[in-house]
């Protein structure tokens, strides 16, 4: 694989990639959500500054992207939806739109949260669908 950094995982979109090259650029002023290269939801910039690749640190996977049109980009250490624990929702985006940069530092503003929600049912029913497997998976294991 050539390159370094998160265009080696994801491709600049002029060559083959583990994950068919980044989404076509976009103006900024917008947060868009992908799982894997699937387009889940888009809504209004949330004001941080970075970009957040999900990787997945069990199986190396960079399972999904927060693309917010800026240039800086950091890892997001969230485990992809094989492989959550007791303590993390394998799969969800939510550790880094509700608390930016995985750092738990940011104030949740829960009123945005329900918005973002209801404008983008398919992220919605994502975060439901990881949900719900992660409280099955927990039922098992104790």
């Amino acid at each position: 694989m050539e390159g370094n950094g998160i265009d080696s995982l994801w491709g600049d979109g002029g060559g083959e990639s583990l994950h068919g090259g980044n989404p076509p650029p976009h103006g900024g002023g917008e947060v868009r959500v992908f799982l894997r290269n699937q387009l889940l939801a888009t809504f209004p910039s949330d004001g941080n500054w970075w970009n957040a690749a999900m990787f997945c640190a069990k199986c190396g996977e960079v399972w999904g992207k927060v693309d917010r049109g800026v240039e800086q980009w950091t890892v997001c250490n969230t485990r992809c939806e094989r492989h959550g624990d007791a303590w993390r929702v394998g799969g969800s985006f939510l550790p880094d739109l509700l608390w930016p940069g995985s750092s738990g530092a940011g104030q949740v503003k829960w009123d945005v949260v329900a918005a973002m929600m209801k404008g983008n049912p398919l992220l919605a029913a994502h975060e439901l669908n990881a949900h719900l497997a992660w409280e099955e998976e927990r039922k098992e294991t104790v």
